[in-house]
């Protein structure tokens, strides 16, 4: 089986990534072949390489790390990415994805919109005073 390493520059959470220096081997895959976070050996000196296409199974991989086995055969282990796999699916999809904020997170955000309904402000003449256990929600159903 063909396999292509090459050199990639983009961050990992990016669709349509640019591989330069690419170089094919082939291989022969063991029975107990993890297809999620496959461990390939190879001969060669391939430790320059970050990643892996596999055409004949549509998969593409990091290689996370090395361990020399030989002075010729070197362990690749890779891990899926998954979003240059299925990239075709997530660019043909009708639907929107988005992260979930985590702690440390930061930049921008407009909290003017849930869903496809905008959230209108109105002024009142009532002040609320907060404390530690206020919660205050109001929903409107049409």
């Amino acid at each position: 089986m063909i396999i292509k390493l090459s050199v990639c520059n983009d961050d990992k959470n990016i669709i349509n990534k640019t591989l330069i220096d690419v170089v094919e081997i082939n291989i022969k895959l063991r029975s107990d072949f993890d297809i999620l976070n496959p461990k390939l050996i190879v001969k060669g000196d391939y430790e320059d390489y970050n990643y892996i296409q596999i055409d004949d199974l549509n998969r593409n991989y990091f290689i996370d790390s090395f361990d020399k086995i030989s002075s010729d055969l070197i362990r690749l282990n890779c891990s899926s990415d998954l979003l240059e796999t299925y990239k075709d699916d997530i660019l043909n999809s009708d639907s929107t994805y988005s992260k979930m904020l985590a702690s440390g997170d930061y930049g921008d955000i407009t909290l003017n919109k849930t869903g496809v309904t905008l959230i209108d402000e109105y002024e009142s003449d009532v002040v609320f005073e907060y404390g530690d256990n206020t919660i205050f929600s109001v929903m409107r159903g049409d």
